[in-house]
């Protein structure tokens, strides 16, 4: 190698096979564009996991909401029915002449039959000359109970009176 001598200035021109520099404010440089990012990863199993757990709860929400109200008019439709039934007693034509006027209407016992929907309720009714009771025959239709016939049974008697008068 031939190195220049001591204290001589460094060369001008580069070195045989060497790429010249761009001259001063020469021609642009190409420019080129950063790679674009990497696709997002796709979720993980947790998370579908917990998508799929969260949709299961929500339905079974919902299932029991549904329960809860179907219960709600159930006993609405009960209550509704239990209602009528005491008013039927108390203006019943029949149970007046019976046991005299109606002083107190003792709250329903209830004995549902196996196997039927239907339900009869017993109420304990105590008149100013005697006391009896009136059972009423209730019909369940889906959604709602149904007041069906009436009997009236006098205490110490043996016989069951209907109560058609009552029907209305």
């Amino acid at each position: 190698m031939n190195y220049p001598p001591a204290g001589s200035p460094p060369p001008m021109s580069p070195p045989p096979g060497s790429t010249p520099p761009p001259p001063p404010g020469g021609a642009p440089q190409p420019y080129y564009y950063p790679p674009p990012p990497p696709p997002p990863k796709s979720g993980s199993p947790l998370k579908w996991i917990l998508i799929g757990c969260g949709i299961l709860g929500g339905l079974g929400l919902l299932s029991c909401g549904g329960c809860v109200l179907w219960a709600t008019m159930l006993a609405g439709s009960m209550q509704e029915s239990i209602q009528a039934a005491e008013q039927r007693i108390r203006s019943s034509k029949i149970v007046e002449g019976e046991l005299g006027a109606v002083k107190k209407v003792s709250p329903p016992a209830n004995q549902q039959q196996p196997g039927r929907q239907d339900m009869r309720i017993q109420f304990r009714v105590e008149g100013e000359k005697k006391s009896g009771t009136v059972e009423a025959m209730m019909t369940f239709s889906g959604t709602s109970f149904k007041l069906g016939s009436m009997t009236l049974e006098v205490d110490g008697g043996d016989k069951q009176i209907p109560l058609e008068d009552a029907a209305k």
